[in-house]
């Protein structure tokens, strides 16, 4: 899918990595989005896998396997991906601040192949991006979600 950047499916994506960065405790102004296809996020972390202490932390989204961890090789741009978190496509951030929260913890990273999720089409993934457009956290967060993404499954029965 490429994603017109002033769409409002862009500006939902941009606001959702905005309510996960939030969730995991970053800001969202050190990521990195790609509007063309494969739409894809990437979110530096401030913390470092306990397993990979010299190693940088990313958290990276794309429109195929949703979130996986990763760390940054030293010296070069290349990621390896360490797990994915198996769970919607889009799940809530509290999910994914908890996957990240338990990688971070020595938990586990995940699964280690990605799930590929029954893929919805480009018109579909774009109106559940474009529902988090100027969407807040907080309490209509719960009701928003249940509408935006599948029932997602809690990160701590999927990751480890």
């Amino acid at each position: 899918m490429n994603l017109d950047r002033e769409s409002a499916a862009a500006r939902g994506l941009r606001r959702y990595v905005e309510l996960v960065a939030e969730a995991v405790g970053i800001g969202a102004d050190a990521s990195a989005t790609q509007f063309d296809d494969p739409v894809n996020v990437y979110l530096p972390l401030e913390r470092c896998a306990t397993a990979y202490p010299e190693h940088d932390l990313a958290l990276i989204w794309d429109e195929r396997y949703g979130w996986m961890l990763a760390i940054e090789v030293p010296g070069t741009v290349q990621l390896t991906v360490l797990g994915y978190l198996a769970d919607t496509l889009l799940p809530t951030p509290p999910v994914v601040a908890e996957y990240v929260t338990r990688a971070c913890s020595g938990a586990g990273f995940g699964q280690a192949r990605p799930e590929r999720h029954a893929r919805p089409t480009d018109d579909d993934l774009a109106d559940r991006l474009a529902a988090y457009a100027g969407r807040v956290y907080g309490a209509s967060w719960y009701r928003l979600s249940a509408t935006v993404t599948d029932q997602p499954r809690t990160a701590a029965s999927t990751v480890g």
